[in-house]
């Protein structure tokens, strides 16, 4: 024979309980590859932070900026020093130069100032 609960008592309802956490699916555990598109914008992102504030390229030799990327994305492979500051930069900054143009060229005058 099954007990009964003291008089007054109530069940919590664990189902409707905010602090219930559903159990992760076997999805959420598998790593999936970055496209090239992905890692194009994430490669871009870090350089806008670079430039940003003024961090020299080699910060991504920094192991501890590795294990910091590792976490935010696993198959994330930041570039090298060199292809951050020559060929995402070239391509980052044609493409600034690009919009400038396209601005520059639709205008109908232009003042110039120099100082100095």
């Amino acid at each position: 024979m099954q007990s009964q609960p003291p008089p007054g008592f109530v069940l919590p309802n664990i189902l409707s309980s905010p602090t219930l956490k559903c159990q992760d699916n076997l999805t959420n555990w598998i790593v999936k590859p970055i496209s090239q598109d992905k890692q194009a914008k994430i490669d871009k992102k870090l350089l806008d932070a670079v430039i940003y504030d003024n961090l020299a390229f080699r910060i991504v030799k920094n192991p501890y900026f590795h294990e910091f990327l590792k976490e935010l994305a696993p198959n994330y492979s930041p570039p090298s020093a060199e292809t951050l500051s020559t060929k995402i930069l070239n391509i980052s900054f044609s493409t600034y130069l690009a919009k400038k143009f396209k601005v520059m060229s639709s205008l109908t005058d232009i003042t110039v100032a120099l100082d100095g």
